[in-house]
């Protein structure tokens, strides 16, 4: 959710980004399909679209995939995929990269894959269903973004983050702060400073129907850079394995995304036999899973 503030020199057309919808929403329709042929199922624990992340961790042995698009029209397309293993049942290991990203700079249009990004995200105090959880996350980005396309900086980045989770009624209310370290692509030595913070809510309406929203921040002093992004939207269980998101986020200050229309997927592809240590705040009740 990002946005690039670079200029790119490279010019290429609509087609290229049309296709990439088009196999974007391809790949997501196959994701469930696939999971059919997988092993028992632990239920899914989306950390999708949100800026910020909960303390639910994939389930213990078993493997999720998350896979959407994020489109601004006529300004960008990216295309989020995140691969997720559950270690333990309370630590998960996560890749995530963006196959096809998109931006329009005034004109000069750039394209290519999103940079990687590696992780860990380990709950460390799980106290009960009615009690806060917390949990710390780390990350590091990989620069395979295309640099001369305006699209990466072409610096590795570190990020660390403490989460929250409190149950308030129906409600799970999620804090977030993500201090990053961010490479500097000028040729400073001293890299910036980028602080997150986002607070967000989660709930089921019923069986079938649940929402989120988030108010996220993203301040770099040293850039003058300062985003604030609200997000919201629904998600919807297909079967015991998969949950489907669509919502929207709307840009607050200049910085940031005017709008952006938000699609996804997350599946779960089973591999092991337990379900994370607390549910998923974002997932609708289902039947359990055996």
């Amino acid at each position: 959710m990002i946005p690039v503030r670079s200029r790119a020199d490279l010019r290429s057309g609509p087609a290229n980004g049309l296709r990439a919808v088009l196999l974007a929403f391809s790949a997501i329709g196959i994701v469930p399909l696939a999971a059919g042929c997988a092993g028992p199922a632990g239920r899914p624990t989306p950390q999708r679209p949100t800026f910020s992340q909960n303390t639910s961790t994939t389930a213990a042995g078993t493997m999720e995939l998350e896979a959407g698009v994020s489109v601004d029209p006529g300004d960008n397309f990216d295309s989020p995929v995140t691969l997720k293993y559950g270690i333990s049942e309370d630590t998960e290991l996560f890749g995530s990269m963006a196959p096809y990203v998109w931006e329009d700079f005034d004109g000069a249009n750039g394209e290519g894959i999103g940079d990687l990004f590696l992780g860990v995200r380990q709950r460390f105090i799980d106290v009960g269903a009615d009690e806060p959880t917390f949990a710390y996350q780390l990350k590091t980005k990989i620069p395979t973004a295309p640099e001369e396309q305006g699209i990466g900086s072409g610096q590795m980045d570190f990020f660390a983050a403490g989460i929250m989770d409190y149950p308030i009624d129906e409600f799970w209310l999620t804090t977030f702060y993500q201090l990053g370290i961010i490479g500097e692509p000028v040729g400073n030595d001293d890299p910036d400073l980028e602080h997150g913070i986002a607070v967000a809510s989660n709930m089921a309406f019923d069986d079938s129907l649940g929402g989120y929203g988030e108010i996220a921040g993203i301040f770099t002093p040293e850039r003058d850079d300062e985003q604030l992004i609200a997000t919201a939207g629904l998600t919807h269980p297909l079967g015991e394995r998969s949950v489907i998101d669509a919502g929207v986020a709307v840009g607050l200050t200049k910085d940031a995304p005017d709008f952006q229309i938000l699609l996804g997927i997350t599946t779960n592809f089973g591999g092991g036999d337990k379900q994370p240590l607390r549910r998923e705040p974002r997932l609708p009740s289902s039947a359990p899973i055996d």
